[in-house]
């Protein structure tokens, strides 16, 4: 290229350049954050947290869904299904509508303490020990305020703060001995009834929650929900206490002395650990109160503030989350939804084993698993897995068909979806056995064997 067609070039392209330069730019309005057109959302998994949610404003409400139009009988408009409500309503049917308990803990953090440990903020234990005679009296007395550091968590966190404690009180005390003694003085200081959690939360609030749940599984009026204030005012607190904390022998009350067949426990405990900070962590766990079968887990953090709104939106998706596992499960085949079978005062393993081999020649039992047998040199026991086509009702018919007659085996508990069975005398199991040989094309054979398994009693002492 020679040198006066490049300088023409690079003329050209400068005055192109301030050409462009010269042109006036136009300013772009930058959109500002509230115009819901501005920003496309990013999907978030539900309901954690709910969308549109601020930390530190309260969340929008949800929009309320179409329900069916046409009412119930006696004016009243049905409630629109939420998410696997329809599929557990299925399951619960065909589960013989059982009995269910909702329960949420209402004790300060619910902490495993007795009542007056959950309002103790200060305790000071005084020991004292004298070689021979003493004579003590004491007379103080306080009036004023002090702040004291009080430490508060549970299973979600713990935190630190102060509690303003006033003070007005006169103490006189004295004690006595003509010789070698020791005497202990202690003073605690009680928290108030009204007192706040660590996040600011009374024992009302989760009682709040457990309506909520409860409100949700009674959202058609079909499933036989159980007040739990019935159980609360028939048990002791420490019997309550240990049902809120898991203990599976202290729900084993809830099934023998209030008949519940399926106990939904809820925990609701503050944390800090969060994704928006300070929270409550909802673990529910919903479990069959006679084989201890877990139904369904479903856990959530519901953000602070503990508004009604906050409450419908987690409590529903903990709901919805414990109808589909509970559904799932009810909904399965018999294999895997087996009933459980009881055998009492027997007198060997043996014959536990032996009643497990005659309960598969059963009409509609396809399948006999062993879950437990065990015994001493008086008395044994044995537990099985039965799969059946029925409920267990019909199951246990069919068992008191095949034996013959009513004496020897008799039901002590038909409950949920387990059956008791106990030994009260000598049984003859007949086992039938059929054989068919092919002699020819226009020929066959049946043989029927029957075999008989004498089953005995434990001896009673």
């Amino acid at each position: 290229m020679n040198k006066p067609l490049w300088a023409a070039l690079l003329v050209a392209g400068i005055s192109s350049l301030t050409a462009i330069a010269d042109e006036p730019v136009s300013r772009v309005p930058v959109p500002p954050p509230g115009d819901p057109k501005a920003y496309e959302p990013v999907p978030a998994h539900k309901p954690l947290p709910p969308e549109g949610f601020i930390p530190g404003q309260q969340p929008p409400a949800p929009p309320p869904e179409p329900g069916p139009a046409a009412a119930v009988p006696g004016g009243v408009a049905p409630n629109p299904s939420i998410r696997n409500e329809d599929a557990f309503l299925q399951s619960y049917d065909k589960r013989r509508s059982p009995r269910i308990m909702v329960w949420v803990n209402r004790s300060i953090l619910g902490d495993p303490l007795p009542k007056d440990g959950l309002e103790e903020l200060i305790r000071v234990e005084e020991k004292q020990a004298a070689t021979g005679a003493v004579n003590v009296s004491s007379d103080k007395s306080v009036t004023g305020s002090s702040n004291t550091a009080v430490a508060s968590g549970g299973y979600g966190g713990a935190s630190t703060g102060t509690q303003t404690v006033n003070v007005d009180k006169a103490d006189k005390t004295s004690f006595n001995s003509g010789g070698p003694a020791e005497y202990t003085k202690t003073t605690s200081v009680k928290v108030a009834p009204d007192k706040y959690d660590a996040i600011g939360a009374t024992p009302q609030d989760y009682d709040l929650i457990e309506a909520s749940v409860v409100k949700y599984f009674d959202n058609s009026g079909k499933v036989m929900i159980r007040d739990s204030e019935a159980a609360r005012g028939k048990l002791d607190r420490e019997k309550i206490l240990r049902i809120e904390n898991g203990d599976p022998a202290a729900s084993r009350l809830l099934s023998t002395e209030l008949q519940q067949d399926v106990l939904i426990r809820i925990t609701a405990k503050p944390t800090h650990h969060a994704q928006y900070g300070d929270a409550v962590r909802l673990i529910a766990k919903a479990t069959s109160t006679t084989d201890a079968r877990i139904l369904g887990t479903a856990f959530v953090d519901m953000p602070l503030p503990l508004s009604k709104t906050n409450v419908n939106i987690f409590t529903r998706y903990l709901s919805e989350e414990l109808m589909g596992e509970m559904a799932k499960k009810w909904l399965a085949p018999a294999e895997y939804d087996p009933i459980e079978i009881r055998i009492y005062k027997v007198a060997a393993v043996d014959d536990g084993l032996k009643i497990r081999k005659w309960i598969q020649q059963i009409k509609g039992v396809s399948k006999v698993n062993t879950i437990s047998s065990t015994g001493s040199s008086v008395t044994a026991y044995s537990a099985f897995g039965a799969a059946y086509s029925g409920a267990p009702e019909d199951l246990y018919a069919d068992l008191k068909d095949a034996i013959g007659a009513s004496q020897g085996l008799k039901a002590v508990d038909l409950t949920n979806n387990t059956i008791s069975l106990e030994m009260t005398g000598p049984l003859n199991l007949v086992t039938t056995t059929r054989a068919t040989e092919v002699k020819t094309t226009t020929e066959t054979k049946t043989t029927e064997t029957k075999t008989v398994e004498p089953i005995n009693p434990a001896n009673p002492q």
